[in-house]
């Protein structure tokens, strides 16, 4: 009986080894694949980190290369400032020039009126009858010219028309006082030679003054241009648009009278400075 439960013991005791060894079989397994679990879990770990990081890279990158192209350069704007003191200047300067220009205007008028009044004495050359207002008709481009430097093209034009003006005003008004009936078909003779021949002179003079250099001897070219557009077409009227024996005598004289004095003028005209004093 004792040696029954002897082997009952050992078999008892061989299992309970055997149970221990798969125990510990078991937990050693259990452990490896705890640390392979871990060692696993550690690498993905390590593998989302990197790919974290990649993502990171990149979206830098691509950040900076939009920023890079979405950066627009600042433009700075400068505001231009006028000084005050060329403001006043300038209103000075036009307050000159609406001050001097009736000054010339009522030159004009006054020249251009004696003229006609002078017209009504005459001087004789042999077969040619000349007025003396031939000797000073020179005055009259001499005086828009001054306007056209001093002021302006527009300023001279506005002064040639008023002048025309006044001058018929005092036609008008010298019928009544003198009791004599006028001519008016040569009157308005008159006053449109007076007013081609100033545009003419107007146009070349202000050529000159902006293209060349002003020089006596153009400016003579201008005066004796427009004196012969004047006494070609006053001279037609005259003579009731009729080329008498008489016309071409009474044009040359005309012209070489009064450009003797003009002359003087073109001289004095190229000394004259540009705008107002």
């Amino acid at each position: 009986m004792a040696s029954g439960k002897e082997k009952n013991s050992k078999i008892e005791k061989t299992n309970q080894k055997k149970k221990k060894g798969s125990k510990q079989v078991s937990n050693q397994q259990g452990q490896k694949k705890k640390t392979n679990v871990n060692h696993s879990s550690s690498k993905n770990k390590n593998q989302k980190i990197e790919k974290k990081e990649t993502k990171v890279v990149k979206t830098n990158t691509t950040k900076k290369v939009i920023t890079k192209q979405t950066v627009k350069p600042i433009v700075v704007e400068e505001k231009i400032t006028i000084p005050k003191k060329e403001v006043v200047h300038e209103k000075v300067y036009e307050k000159e020039t609406h001050e001097h220009f009736p000054v010339y205007l009522f030159l004009l008028s006054t020249v251009l009126i004696c003229l006609h009044v002078m017209s009504r004495f005459t001087i004789e050359l042999g077969d040619v009858t000349l007025s003396y207002a031939v000797i000073l008709f020179s005055t009259v481009y001499f005086i828009t010219n001054v306007i056209t430097k001093k002021f302006d093209f527009k300023k001279a034009i506005m002064a040639i028309v008023l002048s025309s003006i006044f001058m018929m005003i005092f036609i008008w008004f010298s019928q009544y006082l003198n009791a004599k009936v006028l001519d008016f078909y040569i009157i308005f003779g008159q006053l449109f030679a007076y007013v081609i021949s100033q545009l003419l002179n107007l146009i070349i003079y202000y050529y000159l003054l902006v293209n060349t250099i002003l020089k006596a001897r153009w400016i003579y070219m201008s005066y004796l241009f427009a004196l012969s557009a004047y006494y070609f077409i006053s001279i037609l009227f005259a003579n009731r648009v009729v080329m008498t024996d008489l016309f071409w005598p009474t044009f040359f004289c005309s012209v070489l009278l009064s450009g003797i004095l003009a002359i003087m003028y073109a001289f004095y005209d190229s000394f004259i400075k540009r705008g107002v004093e």
